[in-house]
């Protein structure tokens, strides 16, 4: 949220409702949304619907016991007589979480105390150096780049972000929707230490730095797009898994009359038991 005082809206802010239902969340979105969503809509047609499924980035991880869950999902998805094709990142990664970082901690930056920032600033030539050695987009190397940005390199992942949601026009061009993760594992337990401190425990033992967690997110929050998380199954521990089906850009509608038909023909939301 703005702070008080501040008029304009923030960069890469995302607003949306949460409801049980694809219907509810069509109603409350009408109501709260500034473009013009129908609060009553019929479902997409899942026959023939043309789905671009992305799982698979090599520097995004995704817990294996996750992702039978979203191909158990596809597979029913295209049961329903979707044409589902499995795809490759459809931008490039890297370029992706750079541009992603340095907008987001921008944004984060402008909160930093004056101390804080000048440490940040005594670390910016380190940061170059480890950068240029390889240091990836997550690294403290970008945070510290991202949280110090200079008007001029704002401008240059602008640019970017432009070029990659360029390239998401194109690619709906031959795809209706895309659906992806939403995080890299399923629920976990709360961690209150600091971030660049926390873990996720995969189901195969191994962990991954909970800040990884931005990376799935990336695509839609950088370019714009709107994105509908629908439930897609329980995964092998009896926890939920979720799926975003993403859409082109103000194809807002379209996500929701594809959520909406997905509910209508798998079951939708299932309350947990109480114990």
């Amino acid at each position: 949220m703005p702070p008080p005082g501040v008029v304009a809206d923030l960069d890469l802010a995302v607003v949306g409702p949460m409801a049980r239902s694809a219907r509810d969340l069509r109603l409350l979105l009408s109501i709260i949304g500034e473009s013009a969503i129908p609060a009553q809509a019929l479902p997409a047609e899942l026959k023939g619907l043309k789905v671009a499924l992305w799982l698979d980035e090599p520097t995004f991880p995704l817990d294996p016991d996750t992702k039978a869950t979203l191909e158990t999902f596809a597979r029913r998805l295209q049961a329903t007589g979707a044409i589902v094709d499995q795809i490759a990142c459809p931008v490039t990664a890297e370029r992706l979480m750079s541009t992603y970082i340095l907008l987001l901690y921008a944004i984060i930056g402008a909160d930093l105390s004056w101390a804080e920032r000048g440490l940040y600033e005594l670390l910016r030539g380190p940061a170059k150096i480890a950068r240029a050695m390889g240091a990836n987009a997550l690294s403290w190397a970008q945070s510290v780049l991202a949280y110090t940005a200079r008007h001029r390199e704002w401008l240059q992942a602008n640019d970017a972000r432009a070029q990659l949601s360029d390239a998401m026009r194109r690619f709906f061009t031959r795809f209706d929707v895309l659906l992806a993760p939403i995080s890299p594992t399923a629920a976990f337990p709360h961690d209150q230490r600091r971030i660049r401190r926390r873990t996720l425990e995969c189901s195969d033992g191994h962990e991954i730095e909970y800040i990884e967690m931005l990376k799935w997110i990336a695509l839609a929050t950088v370019c714009g797009l709107p994105a509908t998380a629908i439930p897609a199954g329980l995964n092998a521990q009896g926890l939920p898994v979720g799926i975003q089906i993403i859409g082109p850009r103000s194809g807002d509608g379209l996500t929701l009359a594809v959520a909406q038909a997905i509910d209508e023909q798998f079951g939708g939301f299932r309350a947990p038991p109480l114990k």
